[in-house]
């Protein structure tokens, strides 16, 4: 049975209406848990070691870094010690979106997050999926959607797509605050599996 619009705790409206016109349909049966990475004190990065026998591999988080603001958070993303080749992101508020072919500071800024000065129970989330990732015939392709929400601050919305010009299976994604920051206690990464 198809559910519509959750996304890791959130929801379409979560989102700001983002995902309002884009049907979403997640069959909750298809992915299974792998492994949990929860951060308990401020660390630079988690990361995920991923195992073989999946189709696809989705990361789900919850996540907040160490820079300041509360909403401005974002994290970089590298798969198997590097970062993305090709990254195309769009990005904004409810109501103004931008799009770039250049990730923030080129540094594969890819999921956002909140914030240090965000309250203390907002967190940025995302669901980040790497299709074939175990295929040697194909090059990686990566699409993530996150948002942060500071009540009071706005919410950010974040739509980012990345391509990996190698073939290698991906074996571990690693998540890091923006500008060299710590993620912050209470950040979780969920890794989840399609199965073959």
């Amino acid at each position: 049975m198809p559910i519509i619009g959750s996304l890791a705790g959130g929801s379409a409206r979560g989102l700001g209406g983002l995902l309002s016109s884009i049907p979403v349909v997640v069959v909750a049966s298809n992915y299974e848990s792998i492994s949990t990475a929860t951060v308990s004190s401020p660390q630079a990065s988690v990361t995920l070691n991923i195992p073989a026998g999946y189709k696809h591999i989705q990361i789900r988080y919850s996540a907040k870094c160490g820079r300041g603001g509360p909403n401005n958070g974002f994290l970089w993303v590298r798969y198997n010690s590097s970062f993305p080749a090709v990254m195309s992101a769009m990005a904004g508020s409810t109501s103004t979106f931008d799009v770039t072919t250049t990730p923030a500071e080129g540094n594969g800024y890819q999921a956002m997050a909140t914030g240090t000065s965000a309250d203390a129970s907002a967190f940025g989330f995302g669901i980040l999926t790497i299709f074939d990732y175990a295929n040697t015939n194909k090059n990686k392709q990566i699409m993530c959607w996150s948002g942060a929400n500071n009540p009071g601050s706005g919410q950010l919305q974040a739509l980012s797509a990345s391509y990996i010009d190698s073939t290698s299976t991906i074996t571990s994604v690693t998540f890091g605050g923006t500008d060299s920051t710590n993620l912050q206690a209470g950040s979780v990464f969920a890794l989840y599996g399609l199965a073959v």
